[in-house]
C-alpha cells in the first residue's frame, strides 16, 4: 500500500526549507500559503531566523562576562532581524519561483 502524500512538511524538511531546499511538489499549496497566507510576515521572520540561532546560542559561549555574550547575541539578532525585514520581497519571489508557482510583484504591495 503506497503511502499517502503528505501536506505538511516533516520537521526535518522545514529545516532544510529553512536553510533554502525545495519541498516535494506535493507541498506547493503549503509552500504558497507559508509565503502569501495570513501570517507570512511573522512566519518569514522565524524562517530567516533559525540559520542564525548557531550564532545567536553560540555568543553565549565568547569568554568573559555575562553581558558581553548577551550583547553580542543581541548585536547578531538585530543583525538577522534586519535582513529578515529588508529581504523579504527577495525571499519570497525566490522561493515562489523554486517551487514553481507564479510570482506577481503586486504580491509584494501592501505586504507589510
Amino acid at each position: 500500500m503506497a503511502k499517502p502524500e503528505r501536506r505538511r512538511p516533516t520537521p526535518l524538511q522545514w529545516l532544510g526549507y529553512c536553510f533554502g531546499r525545495a519541498l516535494p511538489d506535493s507541498m506547493r499549496s503549503w509552500v504558497l500559503n507559508d509565503l502569501t497566507g495570513k501570517h507570512a510576515v511573522p512566519r518569514h521572520v522565524v524562517r530567516s531566523l533559525v540559520p542564525w540561532l548557531p550564532f545567536i546560542v553560540g555568543a553565549w559561549f565568547v569568554p568573559g562576562e555575562w553581558w558581553i555574550g548577551g550583547a553580542v547575541s543581541a548585536l547578531i539578532s538585530g543583525l538577522a532581524l534586519q535582513f529578515a525585514f529588508y529581504l523579504m520581497p527577495m525571499s519570497r519571489r525566490g522561493k515562489l519561483t523554486q517551487h514553481g508557482l507564479p510570482y506577481n510583484e503586486a504580491m509584494d504591495q501592501g505586504f507589510w
